[in-house]
């Protein structure tokens, strides 16, 4: 059974794919729904079960501090770094009291090396991701970042080969698939920094599901060990193949698969299937 309490003025949320998976699910196991916050809070309860709350595309299996480490771009690749995972070098540019990051920049962008990459320190759909070739070009566009984003995260620019999404659950490797860009997307990405976030679906990758045996046991692997090292149940992990090495490139505890849901039926149902089992996993104690 379901109710909303809130006025939905946002007409986007309330017709997400992932309120009708949830709703869907939750109708099946005999969960109860209270939508809020204009669909998008939803308080889950099933008969004497402590009920539960699922924020966004949050749900509440991985601890708080485990979710904040996730959503730390810096701060994920550290761990990753000391476990001896490969990952794509995320180093931390904080700005000073003054709100200026000269300071630390300078070091950062000398391990990083040129051309480097600047970008939110947390999760921000491949919004803010930039290119620079230079630190006078860094110091701009890091200050201008710094304004709107606070931490900034800065890596060396690399050529991504292929992107690839595992979402995993309790070392279950639930759904894979692959970020293929556009042509004209491959295009911009080979003339500059335009295609640097375009792997991002929001961007208008495709999500194609991953037919090779081998890839897919490579990456499980990989998405275990992260998912192990940062001590998450849900979460999907983001690995990139650069130079002929699989690499992690970031991991997010709040798992969105709506873009892939709505790319066709098929993944529609396999996104389905993928939120009915972290309802089931809410209440499986």
């Amino acid at each position: 059974m379901a109710t909303n309490v809130g006025d939905a003025n946002f007409e986007w949320v309330r017709e997400r794919d992932f309120v009708r998976h949830i709703q869907s699910a939750c109708d099946e196991r005999g969960v109860d729904v209270e939508w809020m916050s204009d669909y998008w809070l939803a308080r889950l309860s099933q008969q004497d079960q402590e009920a539960c709350f699922v924020l966004g595309y949050n749900f509440p299996l991985n601890t708080a501090s485990s979710s904040k480490v996730a959503s730390d771009k810096s701060a994920t690749y550290c761990v990753l770094q000391s476990a001896g995972i490969a990952a794509i070098p995320h180093l931390l540019i904080r700005p000073d009291s003054d709100g200026q990051i000269a300071d630390t920049l300078g070091s950062k962008l000398d391990e990083a090396g040129l051309p480097a990459v600047v970008k939110p320190n947390s999760k921000s759909g491949g919004m803010g991701v930039r290119r620079v070739t230079s630190f006078e070009e860094a110091l701009v566009t890091g200050g201008d970042l710094a304004k709107r984003f606070g931490a900034l995260a800065i890596g060396p620019y690399v050529q991504i080969e292929h992107e690839y999404r595992v979402v995993m659950l309790d070392d279950e490797p639930l759904l894979s698939f692959e970020k293929v860009l556009s042509h004209d997307a491959m295009s911009e990405s080979v003339n500059g920094a335009a295609g640097l976030a375009k792997h991002n679906l929001l961007a208008g990758a495709k999500p194609e599901l991953i037919e090779s045996d081998v890839v897919i046991e490579d990456l499980h692997e990989i998405a275990e060990r992260t998912m192990s090292e940062l001590t998450l149940r849900f979460a999907s992990v983001d690995i990139v193949c650069v130079d002929g090495e699989l690499q992690v490139l970031e991991v997010n505890s709040a798992v969105s698969l709506e873009k892939f849901s709505k790319s066709s039926e098929n993944h529609y149902h396999r996104a389905g299937a993928v939120y009915a089992r972290a309802v089931e996993a809410c209440f499986d104690k």
